[in-house]
């Protein structure tokens, strides 16, 4: 792990408390990915203190939660006792080949500092799900010339021109079903949302 990764992961540590009382579901985003899913089974990466893993587990899904952060993990079994959830690293999850009908990814891949890992960590998605799995993805969209940035807090940020997120899909095995700018929470800018299949 590079020292900005480690970095973001020990604030998310930290601060795991504070964060989880002030975010919520991504309901609003999860309409289309919900709708070309085949099967019950999704895998929420990056899924911090749980509450998108419970949103689909209230929509009749079997829903698995994965964080690299202990603290987040433990806060989500205490918050949503009977859901699974697994301490792991994207880049390389925990899960067999071929297991989930969906992945979804908000707000997750834009911590990694290289494009490097990101592919990696598309691979990895791509592996754990079934053939014609869903993939969600939902990153920060690049304004400008910066395409990383450490904030004040120490937290490292990647930011993703659209047609760069369509090539990094295809370039690891996915099929783009649909890719569109969106608005971000608490007026924090602007998103990029992409869906593809395996």
């Amino acid at each position: 792990m590079n020292d900005v990764f480690n970095r973001t992961i020990q604030w998310y540590e930290k601060n795991a408390e504070e964060y989880s009382r002030k975010t919520s579901n991504h309901l609003e985003n999860a309409t289309l990915f919900t709708q070309n899913l085949k099967g019950k089974k999704i895998l929420d990466v990056g899924c911090g203190p749980g509450y998108d893993t419970e949103m689909f587990s209230s929509m009749g899904y079997q829903a698995t939660g994965v964080d690299l952060s202990r603290n987040f993990i433990k806060i989500a079994k205490q918050k949503f006792p009977k859901l699974k959830f697994i301490q792991g690293n994207f880049l390389l999850l925990p899960s067999s080949d071929d297991s989930f009908d969906g992945v979804w990814a908000q707000a997750s891949l834009l911590h990694l500092k290289t494009i490097e890992n990101v592919k990696n960590a598309l691979k990895e998605f791509n592996r754990v799900l079934k053939p014609d799995g869903v993939l969600y993805v939902r990153v920060k969209r690049q304004v400008g010339t910066k395409k990383t940035e450490i904030k004040k807090d120490g937290r490292f940020f990647r930011y993703f021109e659209k047609q760069e997120l369509q090539n990094l899909f295809n370039e690891t095995g996915f099929s783009v079903i649909s890719c569109e700018v969106c608005s971000w929470k608490k007026k924090r800018g602007l998103g990029i949302s992409i869906l593809g299949t395996k």
